[in-house]
């Protein structure tokens, strides 16, 4: 039964996205001025600056279910965070790294509960916006380390009895009302071997890999799922244990050479076989999902669009954002081991800026940044539909703002917003009531054109959205079945739609299009 408040909170859920709609509503009218190039050659560059960090909102489709993919990583889940704009782009899940059990338990068995004052605060403000949280529980007390001083390192053997009733508490009290908080990350980051991070006792990366063996320890990670996972469930059996954000740094089914990275060393390729260890240490019934973390790199300098990740083989134009190669990395491995029924969160996902760093880190106006930060907002539209179709439990971005992590971020420190904000905004609005429906095929969708991609969603109402782009940032010539209702890009600006049914892909702004048909 729904309850009152909650009816409550949906009306204002719907009313804060309105409002947001409606003040955006300028913005895309002068949008549409610079966007309608009416399929001529874009615009010069001295055109592209003012245009390149607007902003806009496609408003006929606002639904707001709250059990959709989209998600953010925040470091507060307050206004001056951002809450309030990530929920009027409809947000429904917020990452959290996180609870620190040093300052918790800063000595056995003695909890210090008002530690927990501005994550308890946090916790009331996603739930009072319809947000759900899945939080980091990280670091290890001196009293309870295997490898001192490694705080961010694995839990001795005799203390791991003590790890699990200090999760029992957690999930006791904070999976109720008025926290709600039922999805826990056990560690952050854990394939990592100290080595990689020399001195950062403290680091916010698990470190409780061990390179010198062939699974990197894993097998010691399924240690302490065996004991914490059933306290966790005798606290809750509906709360959710999560193997912590693997970082997955390297495929490791590649051979010595296949890469351009740091990854042309046996130890650094041993690292995501960290979670071969935890299945082969039978750890496999102690989790019921599994949170990773997947970041793409932007072709630099100039070519929008496209993006990839070399330690994975992954790009832009053939198999899309890394998170896909990780993921079916990660299902091939639990079906080697004969693991099922557990799910996938994808807790970090962002894109990133190779070196020199200038070709990113640049004012808003200067063109390299332009072209990267409308490349984020690419990243974002394509790879929403296919998390999707791949049934991700959630996808979150990290961050939503910038706070030194610089270009990642959706909002400047202002919380001025950055087109990969109005590109998740978009993207929530179209795809997060749609159920998908089926791969379009060349010809009797699009027609002949090669590289491009694209998928068909069925909307509550009967209305279908078509997601549709060019792979490889350059233009492509749609022809479609017909005249859809309309066409709009990544940033929600019209795109024209031509007599004889040809839509025009074409870069920096139009690669990608949302072609939505009425019934």
């Amino acid at each position: 039964m729904v309850s009152v408040t909650d009816n409550m909170n949906r009306v204002r859920a719907r009313l804060a996205l309105c409002t947001l709609a409606l003040a955006l509503v300028m913005t895309a009218t002068i949008m549409a001025v610079f966007m309608d190039w009416r399929q001529g050659d874009a615009p010069s560059r001295s055109a592209l600056a003012p245009v390149a960090m607007t902003h806009t909102v496609y408003l006929p489709l606002i639904y707001m279910r709250s059990d959709t993919i989209y998600g953010i990583e925040m470091t507060a889940v307050s206004d001056g965070a951002g809450l309030e704009l990530m929920r009027n782009a409809g947000n429904t899940w917020v990452h959290l790294a996180g609870i620190w059990w040093p300052q918790i338990e800063p000595t056995e068995g003695n909890y210090n509960w008002s530690q927990m004052a501005f994550h308890e605060q946090n916790f009331r403000n996603a739930q009072n916006s319809n947000m759900k949280v899945v939080v980091v529980v990280r670091g290890t007390p001196d009293w309870a380390q295997k490898n001192p001083p490694w705080a961010c390192g694995p839990i001795t053997q005799t203390k791991l009895a003590a790890f699990g009733e200090f999760m029992y508490q957690l999930v006791q009290r904070y999976s109720v009302a008025p926290y709600n908080v039922m999805h826990w990350e056990l560690v952050n980051e854990p394939d990592v071997d100290p080595l990689w991070i020399p001195g950062k006792y403290n680091s916010l990366l698990g470190c409780w890999g061990d390179q010198t063996k062939p699974y990197y320890d894993g097998e010691y990670y399924a240690e302490m799922l065996k004991v914490v996972y059933p306290r966790m469930k005798e606290a809750n059996p509906v709360a959710q244990v999560l193997i912590g954000g693997l970082l997955l740094d390297c495929d490791p089914r590649l051979p010595l050479g296949s890469s351009t990275s740091g990854c042309n060393t046996m130890e650094r390729q041993r690292a995501p076989k960290f979670f071969e260890g935890i299945l082969r240490g039978g750890g496999g019934s102690y989790f019921d999902g599994v949170s990773f973390h997947a970041y793409d790199y932007f072709n630099a300098p100039g070519v929008v669009g496209t993006y990839s990740n070399t330690n994975w083989l992954a790009a832009s134009n053939t198999n899309g954002s890394v998170i896909f190669a990780k993921a079916g990395f990660l299902q091939a491995v639990m079906a080697q081991y004969g693991v099922s029924g557990k799910y996938l969160m994808n807790t970090e996902i962002a894109l990133l800026c190779p070196r020199p760093y200038t070709w990113c880190d640049g004012a808003q106006t200067d063109q390299p940044r332009i072209n990267f930060e409308q490349t984020k907002a690419y990243l974002i539209a394509e790879m929403y539909p296919q998390a999707i179709i791949s049934g991700f439990r959630n996808v979150m971005w990290f961050r939503n703002k910038d706070e030194g992590i610089g270009t990642m971020s959706m909002l400047n420190d202002d919380l001025t917003p950055r087109p990969a904000y109005t590109a998740f905004l978009q993207s929530r609005l179209m795809l997060g009531e749609a159920t998908y429906v089926r791969a379009l095929t060349s010809t009797a969708d699009i027609g002949t054109v090669s590289n491009v991609r694209g998928y068909s969603f069925k909307l509550p109402d009967g209305r279908t959205v078509w997601t549709v782009w060019s792979l490889n940032g350059t233009t492509k010539v749609l022809t479609l079945p017909g005249q859809p209702a309309q066409a709009v890009n990544q940033l929600g600006a019209t795109m024209v739609v031509s007599a004889n049914n040809q839509l025009r892909l074409f870069p920096p702004y139009n690669l990608f299009s949302y072609v939505i048909w009425n019934p």
